[in-house]
């Protein structure tokens, strides 16, 4: 399976194609966020999910009467997947990469049914505009860099020499793979 499928395929890869898309800083990046935070939380009303909401509101405001969430219209799944379609995407960078990931595995609750935004997210049209996301993304070989093997004898183990906070750290004389297989032997006493 190629990168772009992987991402799309799973709960995780398609909440890390979310966090990319909803990064950006343009209205348009501004205007989806709004509609998928509103989708999902209609999304967990819908199936019973307990949810609290909170805005912020500008100081000036607060006297003016507010419009309440349930009186606007909450966007339809074909009108943010078409959002998801036409939102300049961002420049993929190894930090907003890392951001969206770290974002998704914090959002990762397998001892649970998928949360609301998860679920749509979910939705076929959503996962077909994300498809761009997917592709943006796999063009950067940022993924794939992570994906790749990793080879035990190019990690090393960091060291702290010394008492209290004078102490340094040091690199490991030998590459950590000798050093936990040695540690390895010691314990078993093989």
């Amino acid at each position: 399976m190629d990168v772009k499928q992987a991402l799309l395929a799973g709960r995780r890869g398609r909440r890390l194609l979310s966090g990319v898309v909803l990064s950006g800083s343009t209205s348009q990046a501004q205007h989806l966020m709004r509609a998928v935070s509103d989708a999902s939380c209609e999304v967990a009303r819908q199936r019973g999910d307990g949810v609290a909401r909170f805005t912020l509101v500008a100081e000036e405001a607060i006297a003016e009467p507010q419009d309440s969430p349930a009186a606007e219209a909450v966007a339809s799944i074909a009108e943010i997947a078409q959002m998801i379609r036409t939102v300049p995407l961002p420049e993929a960078t190894p930090e907003l990469l890392r951001s969206a990931l770290a974002d998704s595995v914090d959002w990762a609750m397998y001892w649970q049914p998928p949360d609301a935004e998860d679920t749509l997210l979910a939705d076929p049209r959503i996962i077909e505009a994300l498809e761009r996301v997917a592709e943006h993304v796999a063009s950067t070989g940022i993924i794939q860099g992570w994906m790749a093997a990793s080879t035990p004898e190019n990690q090393w183990m960091i060291t702290w020499r010394g008492e209290g906070t004078e102490g340094q750290w040091e690199p490991g004389l030998e590459p950590a793979h000798s050093q936990l297989k040695a540690w390895n032997l010691e314990l078993v006493g093989n």
